[in-house]
């Protein structure tokens, strides 16, 4: 679930600043600050899944691998994140800084969906019984949602219109094929069991 929450935090960060890109933004101070909020909870979602949390009841990573993954996955996020402070009062915001955003977003939800998933391996070797693939794909699903808000957004700011497209069309694919998984035990084609 802190995973989930972690690819969440990039999402709905990316959306803010994007929101704050736009022509004569309509919320910007309030949209700057949920912004500065947002990557600190993003950080301290990452620290507490890497290290762990008694109080949150995280266990530590059970694998080195996962470790240095999770940790490579992090030091993406301050990238993506000083990228985002550095620049939120940057207005009108360049070209080229929407484009860093939109690569260093795309770096890191493919790291964490790739190291979630190894997680998730882990988890389901180490305690069968636990679903820890039910909260996966239940985190997945909450951030396709603020991923096709940030393809909007950049299609909207025309940062290559027709790669954000085909990520957004992507993202609905795996949304559904996920939501019928979940809704019928198995991933179909036309949504059927």
């Amino acid at each position: 679930n802190e995973a989930g929450r972690g690819q969440m935090f990039s999402q709905k960060s990316t959306r803010l600043i994007l929101q704050i890109a736009q022509p004569n933004p309509a919320n910007l101070k309030i949209d700057q600050d949920e912004l500065v909020d947002t990557l600190a909870v993003g950080l301290w979602t990452l620290n507490i899944l890497i290290e762990g949390s008694v109080a949150r009841q995280v266990p530590a990573l059970p694998t080195q691998t996962l470790v240095t993954e999770f940790t490579n996955a992090r030091d993406t996020w301050n990238k993506f994140s000083s990228t985002l402070t550095n620049n939120a009062d940057n207005l009108p915001m360049p070209p080229e800084i929407i484009d860093r955003v939109a690569v260093l977003r795309e770096t890191y939800f493919n790291q964490m969906a790739t190291t979630v998933d190894h997680y998730v391996e882990v988890a389901q070797r180490e305690a069968p019984s636990v679903h820890s693939e039910v909260i996966f794909i239940a985190g997945r699903q909450r951030t396709l949602q603020c991923k096709l808000a940030s393809e909007s957004l950049l299609i909207d700011l025309d940062c290559r219109p027709e790669h954000h497209r085909k990520l957004a069309a992507e993202s609905i694919a795996l949304y559904l094929s996920v939501h019928w998984k979940l809704l019928y035990g198995e991933n179909t084609d036309d949504g059927t069991a």
